[in-house]
């Protein structure tokens, strides 16, 4: 399969996920967007501990976006999601893949929310967002 196909795939499998599940749902939202993402073929292999990283930034992600729905009336958390699918599918490293979920959250939840990133994730990740985010 080529890369754009399993792009396509992929992205259209993470909105079927949130159009069938209610976003405040983790137990389903969780294991289904963490195999999506973490399950693909990647060139580096993800350990448990980095596995975790990126479940605890899905989380964190979802949970922050809660409430708010794109014009299209999917969770707003959809795009994160498919920000972080995107660095996934292109092998970027795992702190990327995390900043892409959580690059909206400042914007959205306010300046203090980076203090919040950085203390909860790694110094990269909060360097990472602030470099893209407009306050």
């Amino acid at each position: 399969m080529e890369l754009w196909q399993k792009i396509e795939k992929g992205l259209s499998l993470i909105n079927e996920i949130f159009e069938k599940t209610n976003e405040d749902n983790y137990k389903v939202l969780m294991p289904e967007i963490t195999n999506i993402i973490i399950g693909q073929d990647y060139e580096q292999v993800f350990s448990e501990t980095q596995e975790d990283f990126f479940k605890k930034g899905l989380e964190y992600a979802i949970k922050k976006h809660l409430g708010d729905y794109r014009d299209n009336g999917l969770p707003y958390a959809v795009h994160p999601v498919s920000t972080a699918y995107l660095l996934a599918t292109w092998n970027r490293p795992l702190y990327l893949v995390v900043s892409g979920l959580l690059h909206d959250v400042p914007e959205h939840q306010g300046i203090d929310e980076l203090n919040n990133i950085n203390s909860r994730f790694k110094e990269k990740v909060s360097e990472i967002i602030d470099s893209v985010s407009i306050f």
